[in-house]
């Protein structure tokens, strides 16, 4: 009986140690500056290319995001910093890319007019 009392009050010490191990001293997440960096950088590359008119609505989200994500990091909330950080990145690179297509469907389109132009005047003169 004492022999089985021992080896239960083991079992239960080795339990209890395994949840404070796992729990209290396992790798806790880093403070995801980079990738806020990042971020932040991609906001900064959208609005260069006038994501403000052919994007707003994601450039919007991405600096809400990252507003969000810079709040997480001053709660020590890295998980969910990381998450908005990683959200607004995506956001601010759609964006870029957005304002990107617009651009260049715009530049195309200008440049076919100019394309036709040329073709009535040529077909103009004798």
């Amino acid at each position: 009986m004492k022999y089985t009392k021992k080896i239960w009050a083991s079992v239960i010490g080795c339990m209890l140690l395994s949840i404070l191990i796992v729990t209290g001293c396992g790798p806790k997440m880093r403070p995801p500056h980079d990738t806020i960096s990042n971020a932040e950088m991609a906001i900064a590359r959208a609005r260069e290319v006038n994501a403000i008119v052919y994007a707003p609505l994601d450039l919007k989200f991405a600096e809400e995001k990252i507003a969000k994500a810079k709040q997480a990091m001053s709660t020590e909330n890295y998980e969910t910093a990381y998450r908005l950080a990683e959200d607004s990145l995506l956001d601010a690179q759609v964006a870029e890319a957005k304002s990107k297509a617009i651009k260049s469907q715009e530049l195309s389109q200008k440049m076919e007019e100019n394309i036709n132009s040329l073709r009535q005047e040529i077909e103009r003169t004798p």
